[in-house]
């Protein structure tokens, strides 16, 4: 076998498993990053309700 035709077989599997590698990557990412604003989320609504609350308790 030459060189070539080894590098020529291995291009093709090395691309896959970057490319592979990279979506985990990404995918791992995105749901990260989704429970984070989650939990931005959760913490924007209590502290609406409080603030709600308060305003409620005032008009009282």
């Amino acid at each position: 076998m030459k060189m070539g035709d080894v590098i020529s077989q291995l291009l093709p599997l090395v691309l896959m498993l970057v490319f592979f590698v990279s979506l985990g990557l990404f995918v791992n990412r995105l749901v990260r990053n989704q429970k984070e604003r989650t939990a931005s989320t959760m913490e924007i609504e209590r502290k609406l309700d409080h603030i709600i609350k308060l305003l409620e308790k005032q008009q009282s």
